[in-house]
């Protein structure tokens, strides 16, 4: 049983070095925005997406080593979380669990806050650049219809308003 828990302990710092990599990125995901440089946006944007993609894939790892040590324990169906399981194991699990579990709250928390900023920058920017496409579309009404598809003027059909003397 030793060996498993030291396995799902291993599991589990892997998965707070990768939040703490998403944490990271994320905080560097902000200045970028913020700096406005588009492709370190995208670099970590790609970077981001691969370690989703890694926390997806080693999740089955997790629920594979987590059903042995359940199993062993045999805890209720009700009480497959973390704080069930740190009740039931055995010192030095208890603490390094403890402490595990402390510290993924910590950074997930942490991360959730940075990633909700910069959605909302991310909305801010969002929102200006389309107030500056409907003033480009509204100054490109007036003057682009001066032109056809080819680019050559087209004629005109009507004359526009013109001012008529009145006097006398």
């Amino acid at each position: 049983m030793y060996e498993t828990l030291d396995t799902f302990c291993a599991v589990l710092d892997e998965e707070l070095e990768r939040q703490a990599t998403v944490l990271a990125v994320s905080k560097a995901q902000r200045e970028a925005i913020t700096a406005r440089d588009f492709e370190s946006i995208e670099a970590r944007t790609i970077a981001l997406e691969a370690l989703i993609r890694e926390a997806v894939q080693s999740e089955a790892e997790r629920q594979c080593v987590l059903r042995k040590v359940v199993e062993h324990f045999d805890l209720p169906d009700e009480r497959h979380t973390m704080s069930d399981l740190i009740e039931v194991v055995p010192e030095p699990y208890q603490s390094r669990l403890r402490d595990l579990q402390s510290e993924l709250r910590r950074v997930m928390a942490e991360a959730r806050e940075v990633v909700r900023a910069n959605r909302r920058i991310l909305q801010q920017s969002l929102r200006v650049v389309e107030q500056c496409v409907k003033a480009l579309q509204q100054c490109d009404e007036s003057v682009g219809a001066r032109y056809d598809a080819t680019g050559g003027e087209r004629s005109r059909r009507s004359a526009g308003p013109a001012l008529i003397d009145q006097k006398g």
